[in-house]
């Protein structure tokens, strides 16, 4: 263990009374700086069987545990060592984070007595690695029959890369060019244009970028009809033009009608109906 990691650990010492001896006798007691951090600070989500978000918690979990130097805790790096305190009490830190960090239903199927940090961390991985081929049967079948319905293009695109990411959970990964375009085939009839274009790019874009140019795509109708009203011309006025040259009896007619004159509304000449 490096110095670094080793003064981390290091217990500090808290005098209080102890119990057994006279209260002017206070004895030290070894609290570990790790017990005092919290969970939430660097893992924000909670790990769910009702919304599977496995591999997202472990990235997580593991990047804090790397912070601290604590990885051989939950990947048996390193022998447990049952009889040193001192890695006990650091075990026990682990322990609490993972319980803090988990929902009640997968604690109560994974948690067993006398459990080391890795211990627990093997129960939590095979529960959700269970069954794996019956799961990835169902979710490939949401997968490809999604559709996108009401929601907004950023709402589907993020629902559609969750329910990639739960395939990717039990050993099926699902590649961006499929990504994408299981995303085009399933579009709404909205987006013709912008489908077009992504498609028939020499190289598919990234999925991020597909996404951003469908939300573009979705925003740009409502600014487009308010830049065009802005002036209080609609687009469906029209506009008479005078020919140039030939005959202007047409003209004259009209010139005729706006001054009383010319033909009456039922035929013949107004002058004359009068």
């Amino acid at each position: 263990m490096s110095s670094a990691t080793s003064a981390a650990t290091a217990p500090v010492a808290i005098s209080g009374p102890v119990s057994g001896l006279p209260p002017d006798h206070a004895a030290p007691v070894a609290v570990n700086p790790f017990a005092t951090t919290a969970i939430k600070s660097h893992v924000s989500m909670t790990l769910e069987l009702k919304n599977p978000n496995y591999n997202k918690w472990v990235s997580f979990f593991h990047s804090m545990c790397g912070k601290f130097g604590l990885k051989s805790h939950i990947d048996s790096s390193v022998p447990a060592r049952l009889t040193d305190p001192a890695w006990e009490q650091v075990d026990c830190c682990v322990h609490s984070w993972l319980f803090g960090s988990i929902a009640d239903d997968i604690l109560d199927l994974a948690m067993e007595l006398d459990q080391t940090a890795r211990d627990l961390c093997v129960a939590i991985e095979n529960l959700f690695q269970a069954n794996k081929m019956l799961r990835a049967i169902f979710v490939s079948h949401k997968f490809h029959s999604m559709t996108q319905g009401d929601r907004s293009a950023s709402e589907y695109c993020q629902h559609m890369k969750i329910v990639a990411n739960s395939l990717c959970d039990v050993g099926h990964t699902i590649s961006e060019s499929q990504l994408i375009l299981n995303l085009l085939r399933s579009l709404n009839p909205h987006f013709p244009n912008t489908a077009d274009d992504i498609a028939n790019s020499p190289d598919l874009p990234s999925f991020v970028t597909a996404r951003n140019m469908l939300v573009l795509k979705e925003r740009r109708p409502a600014g487009s009809s308010t830049s065009s009203c802005s002036s209080g011309v609609c687009c469906s006025s029209t506009s008479f033009t005078a020919p140039s040259g030939g005959d202007d009896s047409s003209a004259s007619t009209r010139g005729d009608n706006r001054h009383g004159k010319g033909r009456g509304r039922f035929g013949g000449n107004r002058d004359q109906q009068q």
